[in-house]
């Protein structure tokens, strides 16, 4: 028995200090609360006898650290990808000399409608029948027209149909000096009506075989 009576003794005191305590009155406030007591109001009101029981507000918790989708790894990847992505830039100059494709050799290319030029036939016999012809303003051009196609098709240049040989090979790249040795003589006979004499003449045909042979002038 002692020990409950004991126990309950050492509760008391604080079961005191945190029962509320009532609000202290005045005498008009005394006569306010008779008052309504007698129309049926309660009026009764009561302090915390100890802070310790009041509910402190919460502090905010503190904002999320942004994530990036998909976890660290992924950042890792994304940045190693921009840096060699870089890289390539820095190094090629850009996508446009990624995606350049070197010309082909050989590739065909349409000649302009008045020229007439005979794509079936070997340059050496083609050679042979230039050196051969009786006209040679004629046989100059007949050269100059199968130089300028050869060097379009190894250049990869495109002609158009209406290209006259002096506009055919100002599209093509490059210095060309075995060509414009072919067309200056070319041009001179056919219409500047000179003479073409047979050193000229051999020596266009040199050019020619070198063009036509695969030796690019």
């Amino acid at each position: 028995m002692r020990a409950p009576l004991i126990l309950w003794l050492l509760a008391v005191p604080a079961l005191a200090e945190n029962a509320p305590l009532p609000p202290p009155r005045g005498p008009e406030g005394e006569a306010i609360a008779a008052q309504m007591e007698a129309q049926g109001i309660d009026s009764r009101m009561t302090y915390a006898g100890s802070a310790e029981n009041i509910a402190k507000p919460k502090p905010p918790p503190p904002p999320d650290a942004p994530r990036i989708a998909g976890g660290g790894a992924s950042a890792y990847w994304v940045l190693g990808l921009l840096a060699v992505a870089l890289i390539l830039i820095l190094r090629f100059g850009g996508a446009g000399v990624l995606t350049r494709r070197k010309p082909e050799e050989g590739a065909p290319v349409t000649a302009p409608e008045h020229w007439q030029v005979e794509r079936d036939i070997a340059p050496s016999s083609l050679l042979e029948q230039i050196a051969n012809m009786t006209d040679r303003k004629a046989a100059l051009v007949r050269l100059l027209r199968h130089c300028l196609l050869k060097a379009a098709e190894d250049s990869r240049t495109r002609l158009a149909r209406a290209d006259t040989e002096r506009e055919a090979f100002s599209r093509l790249p490059g210095e060309k000096p075995q060509l414009r040795l072919i067309l200056q003589a070319a041009e001179l006979a056919h219409y500047g009506g000179r003479p073409v004499s047979d050193a000229g003449f051999s020596a266009a045909l040199d050019a020619g075989r070198r063009i036509l042979g695969g030796a690019h002038g």
